[in-house]
């Protein structure tokens, strides 16, 4: 990973969904913890002090939950 980029950390995401193989896992949603670091250049946001120049966190957060919890 480039260590010149800003990093993004969303932490302990707690989502459920269904995890296994044997019939009974397959059943019932599990609760999955899932961390995540992203990298981005964030020196647009840094310069203009704009939030619509950053990375909205909140709707990343929320696209992988619904992609968690839909399997």
């Amino acid at each position: 990973m480039n260590e010149m980029l800003d990093k993004i950390f969303i932490r302990d995401l707690l989502c459920r969904c269904i995890v296994g193989i044997y019939p009974d896992e397959r059943e019932n949603k599990q609760d999955v913890i899932i961390n995540i670091e992203m990298a981005c250049d964030l020196s647009a946001a840094a310069a203009s002090d704009n939030i619509d120049d950053t990375v909205n966190y909140k709707s990343v957060k929320k696209e992988i939950i619904a992609l968690v919890e839909s399997s």
